[in-house]
């Protein structure tokens, strides 16, 4: 991220989401990249050895993961948590799961009023090459009702049926 598109500028992440693990990986990726915005995060929570053993060594170092996991836990849940709500209900879709992600954020908000303006920082790659990086702006007051109609999304995923294979079979 450049100087202009700080972590602490952007109020949710939506990331591309095989699984939850690899969103909140994904995120404390981001804190972990930048010394500044590392110690920003930490402040007062690691001792100066600890950040500077962080900074010097890999993400995917488990103690180091496991350090920041849990310094940052609560950050994480903040930025990430209203993202990953549906798609841990309805497991991996693939191609669409940065737009579930999104659904899932704007979902949450949708009760907020949005009394200021949002951003939301979005990240998704595909199997090859390509990767997008973009970020939304919702204005203050913004009605997510006409983005996503009026029925709450996770009141219609509490309403399903658990069915046996053997009922489903017999669909017609």
């Amino acid at each position: 991220l450049d100087s202009k598109s700080k972590i602490n500028n952007f109020d949710f992440f939506c990331f591309h989401c095989p699984f939850s693990k690899q969103v909140e990986k994904a995120l404390i990726s981001l804190i972990a990249s930048d010394e500044q915005t590392l110690r920003e995060y930490t402040n007062q929570k690691l001792q100066e050895d600890e950040i500077i053993k962080i900074l010097k060594s890999e993400i995917n170092c488990p103690q180091t993961y496991k350090t920041l996991s849990k310094v940052l836990s609560d950050f994480v849940s903040q930025k990430v948590g209203s993202s990953l709500q549906i798609s841990r209900e309805v497991g991996n879709i693939y191609t669409g799961s940065l737009y579930l992600s999104l659904a899932s954020t704007l979902n949450n908000l949708r009760e907020s009023k949005l009394e200021n303006d949002t951003r939301i920082f979005l990240y998704s790659y595909g199997s090859g090459v390509a990767a997008s990086i973009f970020s939304l702006k919702l204005k203050q007051g913004a009605d997510l009702n006409k983005i996503l109609g009026n029925k709450s999304w996770m009141g219609n995923l509490e309403s399903r049926i658990k069915i046996t294979i053997s009922d489903y079979d017999n669909f017609s």
